[in-house]
C-alpha cells in the first residue's frame, strides 16, 4: 500500500489542475488505522474512484477546449460560405451575368461589413479563449497548459494565424475601401469630364447646324422672292395682255355690230372672215402668253419646293449625325467605366618463402594501401577525403556575400515562387489590376519573378540592411568544439548562418518589406512595366506578398538547419554519434592506417622520416638466411 501511494503522490504533482482528484485516495492509502483487507479494499476503491475522477475531469477540460475550435469551424463553415458566396453574385441562376441596381449594391456592401464585423468577432472570442499567456484572463488557460508540448503548440500556432489574419482581414478592408473610393472618384470625374464634353460637343454641334440651316433658308428666302418678282411681273403682263385682248374684241364688236346693221355681201363676209382670223390669231396668242407664264410660275414652285425639300434632307442628315455622336460618346462612356470597374590474390596461397614470399607480401601490403587509399579517397576522387572537401565546400558557400545571395535566390525559386500558394495569389491580384488602374503590363505572376529575385538580393545585400552580411559573419562566430572534426564544424557553421538568417529577416521584416517593393517597382520601371499612378490602388498586394516570401525565406532557412541537425549531427542511435562526427572518426583513422602502410611499405608519410618496416623485415630475412654457412 505505501508503494502505491509513493507511486500516486509522485506523479500527483504532475497532473495539473484536475491533481485534487486523488486527495481522497492518498488520505486512504495513509490511513495506517486501518489494517487488513478492509484497507486494502477501501485503499483500491479510493483510487479507482479519484482515477476515474481526475479521467472525467480531463475530459471535460479536453472538451472545454475543443468547444473552442469548434465553435470556430462552425461559424466559418460551408454555411458561412455560402452566405457570403451568395451576396451580389456574378451570375443569376440561369448562368447569365447579373445587373444590379446602387441599391443592391448598397445592400450587399452592408452584409459585406456585417460579416466582417462577425468573423472579426468571432476571432478575437478565438483568440483570447486560447491565450494562455501571463496576462491572460481565458477561462481555459489552465487546461491548455494541461495538454501536451505538440498539442499545446499546435493550438498557440492556430491562435496566431487566426489573430493575424484577422487583423489581415481588417486591412484588406480598409485597403479595399481606399480602392473603392478611388474608383468611385475616378467614375465620377470621368462621368463628369465626358459629360461636359459630351454638353461642348452638343453645343457646337448644333450652333453649326443652326447657322448651316440660316444660310440655306436665306437661300431659300432669296429664291421666294424671286419667284415673287416674276409673278408679279408675269402678272402685269398678263393683265396688259387682257386689256389689249378688250381692246380687240371691243373693235370686233364694233365692225361685227356695223354687219349686223348691214345686209351682208360678199365684200362684208371677206372682211368678216379676216376680223375673225385675227381675233383667231389673237386668242392663241393670249392663250401661248397665258400657258408660258403658268408654266414659268410651276417650275418656280417646284424648284422652290425641292430646295425646301433638300433643305429638310440635310437638316435630317445634320439631326442624325448629331444623334449618332451623342450614341458613340455614350457607348464610350459605358466601355470606359467597364473597364475602370473590372480588376522546388592466388599467389598467397603458394608458398611464402624467399624472394616469393617478400613479393607476396609487398602485394599484400600495397593491395592493403591501395584499397584503404580508394576508402581514403582525395579532393579529387571518390572517399572519405572527397566528402570532407565537398562538405567544405559546400560549407564555404555560406561564408561569402555573394554566393549565399545566390543560395537564398536558389530558395525563393525552389521553394517559393510558383509553389507557395499565399505568394502567388497576391502576385495575381497584383497583376490582374483592371483598366486604368493596372498596376503593371505583366499579365501573370510568374513575369515577376525575375524582378523579385533581384530585388531581393539586391535589398538583403545592401549596405543599409546588412542582412546578408550579418547572417555570412556568423559562419566565423559559430560555436564548435576543438575535438569536433572538419565535416562537423563545417556543418555547424552552415547551421548557424541560416539560424542568423532567419533570425535577420525575422528582426528586419517591418522595414525590409517597403524596401523590396520600392526595389521591385525601380525594376518594372526601367523595365518600362510599371504604371506609376495607379500602382497604389494595387500595391498593398504586393506588399503583401513580399512579407509572406520573406516569413517563407525566414522558415526554409530554419527547416535547413534543422534539416542538418537531423541528417548530420542528431546523435543515433543513442549514445553512438552523429553521422558527421563517425565520418570524421573514420576519416581520421582511415588517414592513421594509411600514412602506417605507406611507412610499412618504406614509403614514410609527408612531414618526417620514421623507421622502415619492410627494409628491416627484409634484413632479417636475409641474415637468417646466411647464418648457417657462417
Amino acid at each position: 500500500m505505501s508503494f502505491l501511494h509513493g507511486v500516486l503522490d509522485n506523479i500527483k504533482g504532475h497532473l495539473g489542475q484536475h491533481k485534487g482528484s486523488l486527495d481522497s485516495a492518498l488520505t486512504s492509502l495513509k490511513d495506517t488505522n486501518n489494517n487488513g483487507i478492509a484497507k486494502y479494499r477501501t485503499a483500491i476503491a479510493a483510487v479507482a474512484d479519484g482515477v476515474r475522477a481526475y479521467n472525467e475531469s480531463v475530459v471535460k477540460s479536453n472538451e472545454s477546449v475543443k468547444s473552442v475550435v469548434n465553435t470556430l469551424q462552425g461559424q466559418v463553415g460551408e454555411n458561412f460560405k455560402n452566405t457570403v458566396s451568395h451576396i451580389l453574385p456574378e451570375n443569376g441562376v440561369s448562368g447569365a451575368p447579373t445587373n444590379y441596381s446602387d441599391r443592391d449594391v448598397s445592400r450587399a456592401v452592408d452584409q459585406i461589413n456585417d460579416k466582417l464585423q462577425q468573423c472579426q468577432n468571432n476571432a478575437a472570442t478565438f483568440v483570447t479563449n486560447l491565450d494562455i499567456s501571463n496576462t491572460s484572463r481565458s477561462p481555459h488557460k489552465d487546461r491548455i497548459n494541461d495538454l501536451n508540448a505538440k498539442l499545446k503548440d499546435k493550438l498557440e500556432s492556430v491562435r496566431r494565424t487566426v489573430a493575424y489574419e484577422s487583423g489581415r482581414l481588417g486591412r484588406v478592408k480598409e485597403q479595399e475601401e481606399k480602392v473603392l473610393k478611388a474608383t468611385t472618384d475616378k467614375i465620377t470625374e470621368a462621368l463628369s469630364a465626358l459629360q461636359n464634353c459630351v454638353n461642348d460637343r452638343i453645343e457646337k454641334d448644333i450652333k453649326k447646324l443652326l447657322a448651316d440651316l440660316r444660310d440655306k433658308v436665306q437661300k431659300i428666302l432669296e429664291e421666294l422672292k424671286e419667284i415673287s418678282k416674276k409673278l408679279r411681273e408675269y402678272v402685269m403682263q398678263l393683265q396688259k395682255w387682257i386689256r389689249e385682248a378688250d381692246i380687240d374684241v371691243e373693235k370686233v364688236m364694233k365692225e361685227v355690230k356695223k354687219i349686223e346693221n348691214k345686209a351682208p355681201g360678199i365684200l362684208n363676209q371677206m372682211n368678216v372672215e379676216d376680223e375673225a382670223k385675227k381675233l383667231k390669231k389673237k386668242g392663241e396668242e393670249i392663250y401661248c402668253k397665258f400657258k408660258y407664264a403658268t408654266t414659268e410660275v410651276k417650275e418656280k414652285v417646284t424648284e422652290a419646293l425641292e430646295a425646301v425639300k433638300a433643305m429638310d434632307d440635310e437638316l435630317k442628315k445634320d439631326l442624325h449625325g448629331v444623334r449618332s455622336e451623342i450614341s458613340n460618346k455614350v457607348e464610350e462612356i459605358k466601355e470606359k467605366i467597364k473597364k475602370l470597374g473590372e480588376n522546388f590474390g592466388s599467389d598467397i596461397a603458394t608458398s611464402a618463402s624467399g624472394n616469393r614470399g617478400k613479393e607476396i607480401v609487398q602485394i599484400v601490403f600495397e593491395k592493403f594501401r591501395d584499397t584503404f587509399g580508394e576508402i581514403k579517397g582525395t579532393t579529387h576522387k571518390p572517399g572519405l577525403e572527397k566528402v570532407e572537401a565537398g562538405v567544405r565546400g559546400y560549407a564555404w558557400e555560406f561564408k561569402e556575400g555573394d554566393t549565399f545571395t545566390k543560395i537564398v535566390q536558389g530558395w525563393l525559386e525552389d521553394n517559393i515562387l510558383g509553389k507557395h500558394k499565399l505568394v502567388e495569389k497576391c502576385l495575381k491580384n497584383y497583376v490582374d489590376g483592371k483598366g486604368a488602374a493596372k498596376p503593371t503590363a505583366y499579365n501573370a505572376a510568374s513575369e515577376m519573378y525575375e524582378p523579385i529575385r533581384t530585388a531581393f538580393a539586391t535589398t538583403l545585400k545592401a549596405d543599409a540592411n546588412q542582412i546578408i552580411k550579418k547572417a555570412v559573419d556568423a559562419f566565423t562566430t559559430a560555436k564548435v568544439e576543438t575535438e569536433d572534426g572538419d565535416i562537423t564544424q563545417n556543418i555547424k557553421k552552415v547551421q548557424n548562418v541560416c539560424k542568423q538568417f532567419a533570425q535577420e529577416l525575422d528582426n528586419a521584416r517591418a522595414n525590409e518589406v517597403g524596401d523590396i517593393v520600392q526595389e521591385i517597382e525601380r525594376i518594372l520601371t526601367e523595365q518600362n512595366k510599371l504604371n506609376k499612378s495607379p500602382a497604389n490602388f494595387y500595391r498593398y498586394h504586393l506588399n503583401d506578398a513580399v512579407e509572406a516570401i520573406l516569413v517563407a525565406l525566414s522558415t526554409t532557412a530554419r527547416e535547413a538547419a534543422k534539416t542538418l541537425e537531423q541528417f548530420a549531427l542528431t546523435v543515433r542511435p543513442s549514445g553512438t554519434g552523429s553521422i558527421a562526427a563517425k565520418i570524421d572518426a573514420v576519416n581520421k583513422k582511415a588517414d592513421d592506417l594509411f600514412n602506417k602502410l605507406k611507412t610499412a611499405l618504406g614509403r614514410p608519410p609527408t612531414g618526417g622520416q620514421t623507421e622502415n618496416h619492410a627494409q628491416a623485415v627484409d634484413a632479417a630475412i636475409q641474415q637468417d638466411r646466411w647464418w648457417p654457412s657462417n
